[in-house]
């Protein structure tokens, strides 16, 4: 049980830190498209 608890933990741990790279990658995007956007 304790191994099907950790692969369990492992599972979700790596779905969050996925949304999280995700969501890094969205606001580096709007960040540069906005930057780009104050220099023309």
């Amino acid at each position: 049980m304790l191994l099907g608890r950790t692969a369990n933990g492992l599972y979700w741990m790596n779905r969050y830190i996925e949304r999280a790279e995700n969501m890094a990658r969205l606001v580096d995007a709007g960040l540069r498209m906005a930057l780009t956007r104050t220099q023309n």
